[in-house]
């Protein structure tokens, strides 16, 4: 394993292990390594070359860090090994390279920092002889209302979803409106008390509730039920974690069903458990989801904010994943579809109905 300077060819390769590193970064990544490569110390950017970029450390000087004593101090801005070679001793030449420079250089200590949840990056530290000198948590607060929108959105799904809510029905969006059409078509046999597990802005509620005599809803934002109940002023409308139990009594629905909020869940056992609780006997649950080849390609709930792409935080459920628990749950598949949109190759949706 060769540990060496990088050159404008590695460009490209850092960038792109950079956007693993961090990949909420908004900044043009290729260009900030260029600029490091081209001006060179006493910024310094190292790269393990086996005939093939494996990893790479960025390494600037900053004139204060945490717990050091010298001035300026030699800081690891960027440390990095692709997962396939990691536990190889790959970081650790990368480490040993930039100590031996900033020795050359005259440099006494040398620092770092990781997030103090990162298990995997404080062991390594650990074992390469850094000492921990400092924990802190670091607080933001947004001054302009564009500013304090976006940090509402990306704080969670709730808040991501109460920024949403006034533009969700508007905004164009393939996704819900074939996963809409698609339900819709799926609840005309259907009648007697439903209940509609992330009902949004009610507008999927709101479409089928002539077919039944009771009609509730359940949803994490506060905001998006707002504008359900401007939709539904009768309906029974309530804010739910569907991480947690629900709230409503055993037995007490006909149908149930949820459109495109499994991406948001990664505890499915606990859904269809709440799920299969809340059924009568002969009761009915249906599931519209994101096809779990399009989560593959890392596709899921994402909305426009003041130019800014506001991605929600999603997990991938397989097929299996979405349908060994509900058997768990004591529920039966009764019919699967899968349905694709005039534009796409390949599956946009897919339709799961069970039985209790």
């Amino acid at each position: 394993m060769n540990i060496r300077k990088a050159t404008p060819n590695d460009v490209e390769a850092i960038a792109r292990m950079k956007r693993k590193l961090w990949p909420d970064a908004d900044d043009d990544l290729a260009q900030e390594t260029l600029n490091i490569i081209k001006n060179g110390e006493p910024d310094l950017l190292l790269v393990a070359d086996d005939g093939e970029l494996r990893g790479f450390i960025e390494v600037s000087e900053r004139r204060y860090a945490e717990g050091c004593k010298s001035s300026p101090v030699p800081y690891i801005e960027g440390w990095w090994v692709d997962e396939s070679f990691r536990r190889q001793g790959v970081g650790a030449a990368l480490v040993h390279a930039v100590e031996d420079i900033c020795k050359e250089r005259g440099h006494t200590e040398l620092a770092s920092d990781t997030w103090f949840d990162h298990e995997l990056s404080v062991r390594a530290h650990t074992a390469l002889g850094f000492d921990v000198v400092e924990t802190a948590t670091h607080f933001r607060k947004a001054l302009s209302k564009a500013e304090k929108t976006l940090s509402k959105a990306g704080k969670d799904v709730e808040g991501a979803y109460d920024v949403w809510a006034a533009s969700y029905d508007s905004d164009q969006n393939k996704t819900r409106d074939l996963a809409h059409e698609v339900m819709q078509a799926a609840l005309r046999d259907f009648s007697g008390s439903v209940l509609d597990i992330g009902c949004g802005t009610g507008t999927m509620l709101q479409a089928v509730s002539s077919n039944f005599d009771t009609v509730a809803g359940f949803d994490v934002s506060e905001e998006m039920l707002a504008q359900a109940r401007k939709k539904l002023p009768d309906a029974d409308l309530r804010v739910a974690d569907l991480r947690e139990a629900w709230p409503t009594e055993d037995g007490s629905f006909d149908v149930v069903y949820e459109t495109l909020v499994l991406e948001h869940i990664e505890d499915l056992g606990h859904f269809y458990q709440e799920a299969a609780r809340l059924l009568r006997p002969g009761g009915v649950l249906l599931v519209v989801e994101f096809h779990p080849i399009r989560q593959a390609q890392n596709r899921g709930a994402e909305f426009e904010l003041n130019g800014k792409t506001i991605q929600l935080q999603s997990f991938q459920h397989g097929f299996a994943d979405m349908v060994s628990p509900a058997l768990a749950a004591g529920l039966q598949l009764m019919e699967t579809g899968e349905y694709s949109s005039a534009v796409d190759q390949t599956p946009r949706v897919l339709k799961l109905v069970f039985s209790a």
